[in-house]
């Protein structure tokens, strides 16, 4: 949700004493940024966020003082995984420590670096009507959003409800889940957004019509807590170039000429799968630049290890240098000149780990191996294909560029190039993400239901 975020103006709530906030998440990078805000100024305000070190932080504060605040000493950094809290709030109990509670995927959070707790029965501003309103995704004056995914957020208002209302250990995994449709009362300014309605981001699912508004562009993933899909990967930055992440981890732009690369977040090492890549903007004619598949260890090799992808031994690439593009395999060409980009193109990567085998295509056309154009539902035969390397072991995606001026957007199967929504809506046979171009017979998307079906069968 960079640059973009939801509001809905307050009026003064049922009780200043009690609330409940309760979300699902899933950071896409790790600067501090805010999740919830009701914010007057900077001396009045509730804030949810995280901090400069990847903690939590909660902070309800009156006229440039704390009423309530507990930072966390856990870390939020794992960029490939959906969190769960339960913020509960009841400053009318005896006990200090029970006032304000953090829950994080159903356990007490109890480690803090800071902990104030709210006097009995005194006031939290997250009940207070504001200038700036309520707000979802960012600070509250219109900065510091959020860039991540959101699902099942629900406020209370002058409630303080169980932290079990809103999930439950699976039986048989012992993961925690969510509730659908949590069974609480909602109070005056409560609401229910599961972002289910993509005609309408803001709507609330609760009892009390509370409708948000959005601010800029806003997208419904198919991301979510019981179907994780891969992005790219953040905390891991090979190379020595300037790059931004952007639109939930799936946009890569180049700012400065030395080699910059990201990985997927997800490795696999057996089964099938698809990806597509959209040129955004073609680098520079004296650029270069890889899309196409590594292991996952090459990260750890060299500053340019996967940007210098003629060299890598693992690696399976679409390559373009100096205006040369090659399809290439553990650093050896597979091709002739093949070509450039132009704005706008679409490569499919078609991933077959079980019979060792890369078929990739330009705008759905297929790429010829040795005059034979690439069938990806051949099998062993592989015809067409560009041979994986056995090095190849826990293979990533990765993108690759040493220019200035390079941007792509990865869709992992999330049904989006950016913010734009693919045309086609073309689906894998497990039903499991969405791709412009259609989906071989037999791949599927990098996301956590597919690879539960193969990697652990």
């Amino acid at each position: 949700m960079a640059s973009a975020s939801l509001k809905r103006s307050r009026t003064a709530g049922s009780t200043k004493t009690k609330f409940t906030l309760s979300m699902w998440f899933k950071r896409s990078s790790t600067d501090a940024k805010y999740l919830i805000s009701n914010y007057t100024d900077d001396n009045n305000r509730a804030l949810v966020q995280f901090g400069g070190a990847n903690n939590f932080i909660f902070q309800s504060k009156y006229s440039g003082s704390d009423t309530a605040k507990l930072e966390t000493n856990r870390k939020f950094r794992d960029t490939s995984a959906w969190y769960h809290i339960v913020l509960i709030g009841d400053s009318t109990l005896a006990t200090a420590a029970d006032r304000t509670k953090l829950y994080v995927n159903g356990v007490r959070e109890t480690s803090f670096s800071q902990e104030t707790q709210i006097s009995q029965n005194g006031d939290y501003y997250f009940n207070e009507a504001t200038t700036n309103g309520f707000r979802v995704g960012e600070k509250g004056d219109g900065s510091d959003f959020f860039d991540g995914c959101m699902s099942h957020v629900v406020f209370l208002d002058g409630v303080a409800a169980a932290y079990t209302a809103f999930g439950s250990f699976d039986s048989t995994t012992g993961i925690w889940k969510p509730v659908g449709s949590p069974s609480v009362t909602y109070g005056t300014n409560g609401f229910f957004l599961k972002f289910d309605n993509s005609a309408n981001m803001g709507l609330d699912s609760g009892s009390e019509g509370n409708n948000l508004t959005t601010t800029g562009s806003i997208i419904q993933t198919k991301d979510t807590p019981s179907n994780v899909f891969s992005t790219l990967n953040p905390l891991v930055n090979i190379g020595t170039t300037s790059r931004t992440i952007t639109n939930v981890a799936t946009t890569f732009n180049t700012s400065t000429t030395a080699w910059g690369n990201l990985l997927s977040t997800f490795t696999f090492s057996k089964g099938k799968y698809y990806a597509e890549v959209k040129i955004d903007t073609v680098q520079s004619s004296n650029g270069y630049g890889g899309f196409g598949i590594t292991d996952a260890t090459e990260s750890t090799t060299a500053n340019d290890s996967i940007g210098n992808v003629s060299s890598k031994s693992a690696g399976v690439t679409f390559d373009h240098r100096n205006n040369a593009s090659q399809l290439k395999s553990a650093g050896n060409a597979v091709t002739s000149n093949i070509g450039n980009f132009s704005n706008g193109d679409i490569l499919g990567l078609a991933v077959d780990m079980d019979n060792r085998a890369l078929y990739v295509h330009l705008n759905g056309t297929y790429y010829q191996i040795s005059s034979v154009t690439g069938v990806p539902t051949s099998g062993a035969s592989k015809t067409g294909a560009i041979t994986i390397p056995t090095t190849c072991v826990d293979c990533v995606f990765f993108v690759a560029s040493y220019t200035s001026d390079a941007k792509s957007s990865f869709n992992f199967g999330n049904g989006y190039f950016g913010t734009t929504a693919v045309t086609s809506a073309q689906n894998p046979d497990d039903g499991e993400g969405i791709f412009e171009y259609d989906v071989p017979a037999g791949y599927r998307a990098l996301c956590t239901k597919s690879l539960n079906a193969t990697e652990y069968s």
